[in-house]
C-alpha cells in the first residue's frame, strides 16, 4: 500500500490576508489543520502549489481579471507569495501553475508512480 500524500493547494497571501477580496474567513482554522496533516505526512510526501496570474488575458482570463482588478498584478507581487511556513512543509519545489487545477505534469513528476496509483 502506498503511503499517503498531501497536496496543499495555494496557501497564498491572496487567499489568507483578511484585507484581500479573495480571503477565506476560515483561513486560520484551515491552516492549522493543514499544518497538522503536513506534519503527519512529512515533507517528502507533501507538495505545495501556488496559483500565478500568468494566463493569457486574450482568453476568458481577461474577463476574469477585469472583474477582479486587484488581482491583476505581476506574479512577483507579494499577494502571490506563500503564507509564512508553507514552503517549509515540503521537500519539493513549489508547483506554480496559472490554473486552478494543479494535477498536472509537475505534480506527477514530483510524486512519480504514486500519481498514477501504480504499485511501487
Amino acid at each position: 500500500m502506498n503511503a499517503p500524500r498531501l497536496l496543499i493547494v495555494d496557501p497564498q497571501r491572496i487567499f489568507a490576508d483578511p484585507g484581500s477580496d479573495w480571503a477565506s474567513p476560515f483561513w486560520g482554522e484551515a491552516w492549522e489543520r493543514i499544518r497538522e496533516l503536513a506534519a503527519r505526512v512529512g515533507p517528502e510526501r507533501t507538495l505545495v502549489s501556488r496559483w500565478l496570474p500568468t494566463a493569457d488575458r486574450t482568453t476568458s482570463w481577461g474577463e476574469y481579471f477585469r472583474a477582479w482588478p486587484f488581482a491583476d498584478v505581476p506574479a512577483t507581487d507579494p499577494l502571490y507569495d506563500l503564507v509564512d511556513g508553507a514552503a517549509e512543509l515540503t521537500a519539493h519545489p513549489t508547483i506554480d501553475e496559472p490554473t486552478f487545477g494543479k494535477w498536472g505534469p509537475q505534480a506527477r513528476a514530483s510524486l512519480g508512480e504514486a500519481a498514477t496509483g501504480a504499485p511501487r
